[in-house]
């Protein structure tokens, strides 16, 4: 393919892209880790949530070797990552209903499987016909959407000068506009077309999260929970805005920040707890701290005032509890247990609970009372990813590789 070709085909996929996002969120995609709007939500309500009468049916299930990568779904297309034999990562694609392969790329990669089975950390991004990934090395990659061909490939710690934290680089692309951005020891801009840097934003010990975008009177803005702290940077250069110091035992922490409007609430395991802060004139004012909720792996969910999430650590998945706080206060509305270090989302007004032992979980999202009304053992082994909802499918994977797609029955 020639020059202009290419030029051409990156182009009016960046139009189409942008024309989608103006008209709204697109219920037939969920290009990246936590959906279309960052918020670990589905639009979807057709579905039947009674799984004690009805319960959901298994299309499929293929294998992805070891890792931890959710999926982004695009055009019927399902985007993930695993390894590939010993020493080598792999990016796959399948198609999405048969869980037919399609495509898959593989590179050398460490395994980095420290107290844990390793393997890729990051979900695929997909944006401007092209899929965005990142290895536990720090390896990031831009791969042609349709054949998986590499487009670019960027080593950045040669770019960030930034070590390797202890667990690898975990950070899933952010894509806003034409750039496409990292958490790798700074929060760094790459070219979405090129892979050429754009900018990078001072050095930070890299988190095991990902980066946000919000808007601060109108304007772009970035958000980072790296290993020092909270952090926020401006989208068109990285100069830092505000910051906040936020410490963890073990240098773990796991998740992104939740913004709402001008709040930011942050958590983190071994009993570091949570805390909510305001962004006013460029500093952080912390509006209460406390450890009703410390996630040590997967996000917590904001939803109509209060936040869902997955309170303990992994070593001691016994003692964990699905909990709901008021996002206002801090209060805790209440706690169960039985779902071990899991990981949720919510669609409808239902929470879809990934326990870390396989099973998916149907309850109601309300600060009431926790009450399921149903579950399947979707998969068998270790799971410490977040499944996803799309098109009354969802699609769940264990940390060796395993990864199921279960259809849910449609309302009557």
């Amino acid at each position: 393919m020639n020059q202009r070709l290419i030029a051409f085909t990156l182009v009016g996929a960046a139009i189409c892209f942008s024309v989608s996002m103006l008209n709204g969120q697109k219920k037939s995609n969920w290009e990246r880790w936590s959906g279309p709007n960052s918020n670990m939500i589905s639009t979807e309500s057709n579905w039947d949530s009674d799984w004690k009468n009805n319960p959901p049916k298994k299309l499929w299930s293929v294998k992805v070797g070891t890792g931890f990568s959710s999926v982004s779904i695009v055009d019927g297309k399902l985007y993930t990552m695993g390894r590939d034999g010993r020493d080598k990562d792999a990016v796959f694609c399948f198609d999405a209903n048969s869980g037919k392969e399609i495509w898959r790329h593989t590179y050398k990669a460490s395994l980095a499987n420290n107290l844990h089975e390793g393997g890729p950390g990051t979900t695929p991004t997909v944006a401007h016909g092209m899929v965005f990934t990142l290895s536990r090395d720090g390896r990031a990659l831009g791969l042609n959407a349709a054949d998986g061909k590499v487009v670019w490939d960027v080593e950045t710690r040669k770019l960030t000068g930034a070590r390797r934290p202890t667990w690898g680089f975990t950070s899933s692309a952010l894509v806003v506009g034409d750039k496409v951005i990292f958490d790798v020891g700074c929060i760094l801009a790459l070219d979405a077309k090129t892979g050429k840097e754009v900018w990078k934003s001072e050095k930070q010990y890299a988190g095991y999260g990902s980066v946000v975008e919000f808007k601060q009177a109108g304007k772009s803005r970035l958000a980072a929970l790296t290993n020092e702290g909270l952090h926020v940077v401006d989208t068109e250069n990285g100069k830092t805005i505000a910051q906040t110091n936020w410490k963890t035992q073990y240098n773990t922490t796991s998740t992104s920040p939740i913004i709402d409007g001008d709040r930011f609430f942050i958590s983190t395991g071994y009993r570091r707890g949570c805390a909510m802060f305001q962004l006013k004139n460029d500093e952080f004012e912390k509006l209460y701290e406390n450890k009703n909720i410390a996630n040590h792996m997967n996000n917590s969910v904001l939803y109509k005032g209060h936040i869902y999430g997955v309170h303990g650590n992994s070593h001691s998945s016994r003692t964990c509890t699905l909990v709901c706080i008021d996002a206002k206060t801090g209060k805790r509305k209440w706690s169960e247990r039985g779902m071990g270090c899991g990981s949720l989302l919510i669609a409808g007004d239902q929470m879809i609970i990934l326990a870390d032992k396989g099973e998916l979980i149907c309850a109601k999202a309300t600060p009431e009372s926790f009450k399921s009304t149903g579950k399947v053992q979707a998969v068998k082994g270790k799971c410490w990813t977040v499944p996803v909802l799309l098109n009354n499918k969802i699609y769940c994977r264990t940390a060796r590789g395993e990864l199921a797609c279960w259809e849910l029955a449609k309302k009557k």
